[in-house]
């Protein structure tokens, strides 16, 4: 009895023994993976993407990188003597040309990765002008079977863009184009009979305004700061930033707009993205600031106002905004 549960002991060791010997471990992420007889590379993905991921986007004048993960699935060390950014074809049968858009920050050659061993290759998207841009990363080894890894490298360079797309003219009307050069509508005071303790007319109050709107041009979404009054008409000046319809008062009206603030970008086909609403109708994806002018005397005045924005092209407008008052 006694040598037969010996006997018991023994296979039950050796059993044991022979589950714990399947196992590799060498630090990487392998551990516990039946390993292949011989040489395997394998990469984590097929294709490395900047800015083509839900909720991400590369912009310019960035430098986003993505790893790829190298796996040696086999049970013998593979050798690894190039790794190169190179012009080729994609999946798709695209071109992928566009070398000098990547970077490569590789480990160095020559690179060796034991059986069941992982290593790191990094490609940084450093593209210097907006568009998509493509590349094959090539992998050569001493892999019987693969010899050569091709993982394309596709990246989508955006930016806003910001352009005057209308305005008011001195008579109100809407004028499509661009201009920096803004005229108020003109205000007529009528004095009210009465006089200052300067000896100065009172004048009954006026309203008058400018209005100019503004277009995300560029790959990405826009987003305006609040305009600000350049200080340059006098502690006195007759301007006001507004985003609603003065009637009479300016409460509110200071420090404030373009409406929206934020804009979508526009189509690839240079259309305007369009704002729907339930009721059926549709309106241009446009901000407005509108520029009040409101002169307690007669007299013609110049102020300036300043628009800052994310947009690369232009991120500070200034507009000369010029009103005139008669008694």
């Amino acid at each position: 009895m006694r040598k037969l549960a010996t006997t018991f002991f023994a296979l039950a060791m050796a059993v044991l023994s022979g589950c714990s010997g399947s196992k590799t471990t060498d630090g990487g992420g392998t551990t516990g993976t039946q390993l292949l007889p011989g040489i395997h590379l394998q990469t984590d993905r097929t294709a490395l993407l900047f800015g083509q991921d839900y909720g991400n986007a590369s912009l310019l004048g960035t430098a986003p990188a993505n790893t790829l993960q190298l796996i040696n699935a086999g049970d013998t060390a593979v050798h690894i003597s190039a790794i190169a950014i190179v012009a080729g074809t994609a999946p798709d049968g695209g071109e992928a040309q566009d070398v000098s858009a990547f970077t490569l920050n590789a480990p160095a050659l020559p690179d060796t990765i034991q059986g069941g061993g992982t290593d790191f290759v990094q490609v940084i998207f450093n593209a210097t002008a907006v568009g998509r841009y493509q590349a094959i990363l090539q992998i050569t080894s001493d892999d019987p079977t693969n010899g050569t890894l091709k993982i394309l490298l596709s990246g989508d360079c955006v930016t806003p863009t910001v352009a005057i797309e209308q305005y008011t003219d001195a008579t109100g009307h809407i004028v499509q184009g661009s201009s920096t050069d803004l005229t108020a509508t003109a205000v007529t005071l009528v004095p009210t009979g009465s006089t200052f303790n300067d000896g100065g007319t009172a004048y009954t109050t006026g309203y008058g305004n400018a209005q100019i709107w503004f277009a995300d041009t560029g790959t990405y979404q826009l987003h305006f700061d609040q305009a600000s009054l350049i200080q340059d008409a006098g502690t006195d000046s007759p301007f006001l930033i507004c985003t609603n319809t003065i009637q009479g008062t300016n409460v509110g009206c200071q420090n404030v707009g373009p409406i929206p603030d934020t804009l979508s970008a526009a189509y690839e086909d240079g259309g305007i993205f369009v704002t729907s609403y339930a009721d059926g109708g549709s309106t241009p994806d446009l901000a407005r600031l509108q520029i009040i002018f409101d002169p307690a005397v007669p007299g013609t005045y110049t102020g300036h106002v300043l628009v800052h924005s994310t947009a690369t092209n232009t991120p500070d407008i200034v507009l000369t905004v010029t009103g005139t008052a008669t008694p």
